[in-house]
Parts: structure tokens; sequence; C-alpha cells
């Protein structure tokens, strides 16, 4: 995992834009979401990733789901009131957790949903615990992407599953410029790195995973990743002099300028959003 604190902080001083475009009291969703033909608005676009990954993994009612990476508890809340099935949400902000548990008691679903303060790279769970992995978009914060999914496979039973969105780096090296921004997204977000879809295939394979999947569901992100470009390129200016008044915080001013880099370096092709998709064969 990063440097922990730099992603506490991350999540906890920019929940404020999460919450102004994001609607995150309503949506409780921190991720892209997935726009296609049906697709009428925004909200229905956080909505559609959540229903598209349930449905790619067969979520069911008797399953045991680990939500790593959890946020406010969207995603744990849907998958318990839309199939009954029980989840496990882990976040390493203390804030998070509390939110979560309140969104849950708000939706009246905290009996089958549990929300811990828990790296999700030692979560302290028993082996085989969980029948499925879930994951969007919290992997790239974990510095070294192995220890994630070696930890996903102690967790997960036999022909258990796991499903992973997130972003991936371009296939071959980056020129500097390419380089630059990437950092400049990056580095606003509190991300330390993101894998390429070879690398990550590569991490699955010792790991006893099979019947690997992924799908490039890029083009079903680009208008959220718009969505944030515009508004953030707007409102720079004004969040550069809040800084500098004291009233924003540095990490805000980053956050910002990796809205709009995550736009720029989507367009271009430098990285792809993907989902991946893996049933567990070691326990």
């Amino acid at each position: 995992m990063a440097n922990e604190n730099v992603i506490i902080d991350y999540f906890d001083t920019c929940e404020i834009h999460y919450r102004r475009l994001w609607d995150l009291q309503n949506s409780m969703a921190m991720h892209y979401g997935y726009w296609d033909e049906t697709t009428k608005n925004f909200p229905d676009a956080l909505k559609n990733e959540n229903i598209l990954l349930a449905q790619l993994i067969q979520v069911q009612r008797d399953d045991i789901i680990l939500d790593a990476g959890s946020g406010v508890g969207g995603s744990a809340i849907f998958l318990a009131k839309e199939f009954g099935c029980k989840v496990i949400g882990v976040t390493l902000s203390e804030k998070q957790v509390a939110t979560s548990r309140l969104n849950a008691k708000k939706h009246n679903i905290a009996h089958l949903v549990e929300f811990h303060q828990k790296d999700y790279l030692d979560t302290g769970f028993p082996d085989g615990y969980f029948s499925v992995v879930w994951a969007v978009e919290s992997i790239c914060y974990c510095a070294d992407k192995k220890d994630f999914l070696s930890e996903s496979s102690r967790l997960l039973q036999k022909n258990g599953r796991i499903i992973i969105a997130d972003g991936f780096l371009k296939e071959g090296s980056l020129n500097n410029t390419e380089e630059k921004q990437m950092r400049l997204w990056l580095e606003g977000w509190g991300i330390p790195n993101l894998s390429r879809e070879s690398e990550f295939t590569r991490y699955l394979e010792p790991l006893q995973f099979k019947s690997i999947e992924f799908k490039d569901c890029t083009k079903h992100v680009m208008p959220s990743s718009q969505r944030m470009y515009y508004p953030s390129l707007a409102v720079y200016p004004f969040i550069k002099i809040l800084e500098w008044l004291r009233i924003r915080k540095k990490i805000q001013t980053q956050h910002v300028i990796g809205a709009i880099y995550q736009y720029i370096t989507l367009r271009k092709k430098i990285w792809k959003y993907g989902i991946y998709l893996g049933v567990g064969a070691k326990h």
C-alpha cells in the first residue's frame, strides 16, 4: 500500500469535491460509472457500474463479499439491498467507515453489511472466508498490485470470484510529456502507480486464478471523465487563489489538477479503464 496517511488525507480532505460534483450524499459513489446507450444521466451511470459488475461476477444471495476499498459504502449497500447477500467493506479512512455505517442505517441494510477500518493488504480475515472479492477503483492505491492479489487469493473460497474495475497504463514506455501528465494526475489523487494489463495478468496466473478475463471499458467512462475535466478547468484559478489565502489546502488544489489530467491522459490513450474477472482455485 502507498503511504496510508497520504491516502487517508486525500479522501478525507477532498471529500467535499466528491460531494459537490458526484452528489456523494445521495450517490454514495466515488467511481467513474458506466455509460451505454440506455444511460439517461450521471446518477444512472454510477448505478450502472454496480449493476454491470454484479452481473459479470454473478452475485448470489449466499455470497459473502469483501468490498476492498469500500469508500462511503455505496457498492456494499447496493449489493446487500439488491441480492440479500452479506458484504464486508474495508477502508483506511475512519471517517469513511463512520459515513458508511450511517448510510447503511439510512438504507435499512445494516444487518447485512459491515464496515471496518482495515488495510485490504492485511485484513485479518480467515483463509477462504469470502466467495467474492470486489474492488472498484481502489487497487490503484496499492503500490505493488501483487500484494493485493496475493491477499485476495488467500481470502477467497475455492472457485471464489474476483472482480476489479480500475485504470491500467498503456503498454510500452511513456515519453517525458506522458510521464509528466500521468504524474500530475496520479499524484493529485494520491495514487502511486497504475499497472499495465499485461503485468496484471501475469500477476494473477501464479496465484492459481483461472478463467481470467479483461474488458476494456474506456469508452464507457469517457463521459464521466469529461464531466470532471471542464468544471475542474474552470475552477482551478479560484482554487489556487483559495489555497494562497489558506482557505483551501494544497492537496485540494492537486486534486483539481488531477481531475484535469485524468481526462487529458485518457483521451490521449495513455491509460485505459478496464474490468478484470477471475476465479480463484487455491482453497
